[in-house]
């Protein structure tokens, strides 16, 4: 039992950096298209920044896995809504800069 619940948590920890790399990406789209490729590289690497800070956690899990793993679960935990909205604030950003001009 114990093996599937922390089976559990790594499905659902890939499952959560699938979802935040792909929102990572969707806000340089307008500057593809606009073929800007120096702001949607720059602007990337600044929306990967929370996927790596949100590492972290699963990382202290995976290093320290039996005395240190629940810190690890609170440290990505609360990561995570700081990342959604870090996401939102420069994805909103990324969008009104592109259609602006």
């Amino acid at each position: 039992m114990k093996v599937f619940i922390e089976g559990g948590f790594h499905i659902a920890t890939i499952v959560v950096i699938a979802i935040v790399a792909v929102f990572s990406f969707l806000p340089t789209i307008p500057f593809l298209f606009k073929k800007n490729y120096k702001l949607a590289n720059q602007y990337f690497w600044l929306m990967m920044l929370p996927l790596s800070i949100m590492l972290t956690g699963p990382m202290i899990v995976i290093i320290f896995n039996e005395g240190f793993a629940q810190v690890g679960w609170v440290f990505y935990f609360a990561l995570l809504p700081v990342a959604v909205i870090y996401h939102l604030i420069i994805a909103v950003y990324c969008i009104k800069r592109a259609t602006s001009k």
